[in-house]
């Protein structure tokens, strides 16, 4: 019951995580369900096996999330992997931003558990739920109000081409998404050894602001190079 209840919820968590991804740059996520669910299903039995299986560190157990989600993208949706590595690192920071004041509100509650160290409990399973059910939602309100980013194209890419991942704004998000990976881990390192989630909360906020306004100034660089060319002065709509 508990390894089903593990698997279960792991599932929810990956699924909200990759709604976030894919709905902040207003990807088709209907188009891809089947292969979502199917690394969504993959991305919770690694977890289980790192966490549970073999008694892991958690952050194994994210660090591989993201590769997986990378991969993921890279090579299932066939994403350049610059644009992979930003769309896991804004889904899985937003994700994290909005886990934290729950955390905050089920530990004021008296509950004891530490999201990031347990694998399971009544506390873990309820900051889960509303994670996932707070995540889905805003997921539901970008695509509602039309938001999110419109600078990555719909797959698949040309990945013949060779990528410049380090140079002008592309090279700023990509070492960007590094550093959020970086930052992630270390908000759960300072969550489970220092119980100090609310010095870590400000770091992935700081984080997924930094991916966002350099989110916006691509935007702003692709907006100025479909002016230029169609010599349209409307910003361009996806359909």
């Amino acid at each position: 019951m508990e390894t089903a209840s593990y698997l279960l919820f792991s599932i929810l968590d990956a699924i909200a995580m990759v709604v976030l991804m894919i709905k902040s740059y207003r990807q088709p996520l209907a188009a891809y369900k089947w292969n979502i669910l199917y690394v969504c299903v993959g991305v919770a039995c690694w977890s289980y096996v790192v966490r549970v299986v073999i008694g892991l560190s958690p952050y194994i157990d994210i660090f591989g999330q993201f590769l997986i989600f990378a991969a993921f993208f890279r090579y299932s949706l066939k994403i350049r992997l610059v644009y992979s590595g930003l769309m896991v690192a804004v889904g899985y920071a937003a994700y994290v931003c909005i886990q934290f004041p729950i955390y905050f509100a089920v530990t004021a509650l008296g509950v004891s558990d530490v999201v990031a160290q347990n694998t399971g409990g009544n506390g873990v399973i309820a900051i889960q739920f509303f994670t996932d059910t707070a995540s889905l939602m805003v997921g539901w309100l970008i695509s509602l109000f039309n938001y999110g980013f419109t600078f990555i194209v719909i797959p698949p890419h040309d990945l013949s081409r060779k990528e410049k991942l380090f140079t002008g704004t592309n090279g700023m998000l990509a070492v960007s998404t590094l550093a959020a990976a970086a930052i992630i881990t270390t908000s759960l390192y300072l969550t489970v050894h220092y119980d100090a989630a609310l010095y870590a909360y400000p770091l992935v906020l700081l984080i997924l602001g930094t991916l966002y306004f350099l989110s916006r100034r691509r935007e702003s660089e692709d907006d100025r190079i479909f002016i230029t060319k169609n010599g349209a002065i409307h910003k361009k709509v996806r359909s």
